[in-house]
């Protein structure tokens, strides 16, 4: 990852780290980046992967569509978090 053009997230809850689950879960590793580029949206850091700036970590929503067009392709696929489910609760008017 040192060696890659990396796209950072500058929001609130972004870190200088991206996080990576090690194989067969022996834990987390975190391994700082140096940006190439930092932008403030999700849609912009996808934008710029797909354009070949450099990689980007991001949720899997935030790049389906680009990955499913072909446009980027998930790399350390081995070193992804487990899934966590997601439950929403949606108030009639």
């Amino acid at each position: 990852m040192t060696r890659l053009f990396c796209i950072s997230l500058d929001a609130a809850i972004t870190m200088p780290s991206w996080r990576y689950q090690l194989p067969d879960n022996r834990g987390n590793t975190h391994i700082d980046i140096a940006p190439r580029l930092t932008v403030n949206g999700s849609h912009c850091a996808v934008e710029a992967a797909v354009q070949g700036v450099g990689v980007t970590q991001q949720l899997h929503y935030q790049v389906k569509n680009a990955i499913d067009q072909g446009d980027l392709q998930v790399i350390l696929k081995a070193f992804e978090p487990d899934p966590i489910p997601v439950h929403l609760l949606h108030k009639t008017r």
